[in-house]
């Protein structure tokens, strides 16, 4: 089913406005100044300052992911999705990373992938460690929304995910998410 959301109004500031977006799950918002008079600071993408008055922020979630990588690894360890090789110069290293969290019963779900954000030290860090056995580790990613299978969405997975780091003082057993179904 398409579910649609209309426009509500904020007033009472720009924080309190935002905190309501979040709140309320909205895509973002956009911020409309009448009066305001900024000149010829803002642009388009074409030069021509249209409509400065205007702008749209969106919120960014951050979590925490269980990240696999092995493509070439004949042994999965129970992980179906395992990331993949990138292309070009990227060949021999990562293009993307599996992303998994565990539900409460400790089960892994797999959410989605991301490649998006990884820099070419870790690409091939991750790949030169991945050449015995999948490479598995906790990674921070940004992301605009989620999905939730529980909440009866066809999948798990984020919108617009990147990677941002890997955090070594996490284990993958501290990466529990309660609202996976």
């Amino acid at each position: 089913s398409l579910h649609v959301r209309a426009m509500k109004v904020y007033s009472g500031g720009l924080q309190y406005a935002f905190k309501r977006v979040e709140k309320e799950g909205f895509e973002g918002l956009v911020v409309y100044d009448g009066e305001a008079c900024f000149g010829e600071k803002a642009f388009n993408f074409r030069g021509k300052s249209d409509r400065p008055e205007c702008w749209k922020q969106k919120p960014i979630y951050e979590d925490d992911f269980i990240a696999v990588f092995g493509p070439a690894s004949k042994s999965t360890r129970g992980w179906k999705q395992r990331g993949s090789f990138g292309q070009g110069k990227n060949m021999d290293r990562v293009g993307n990373l599996a992303l998994y969290q565990m539900d409460k019963n400790f089960n892994a779900v797999y959410i989605c992938n991301v490649g998006t954000g990884l820099d070419d030290a870790t690409r091939k860090q991750i790949a030169d460690e991945a050449k015995e056995q999948p490479w598995m580790g906790v990674v921070s990613v940004e992301y605009a929304q989620r999905k939730y299978i529980s909440r009866g969405q066809i999948s798990n997975a984020l919108t617009f995910p990147s990677f941002k780091k890997i955090h070594e003082d996490k284990t993958i057993e501290e990466v529990v998410n309660k609202e996976l179904g």
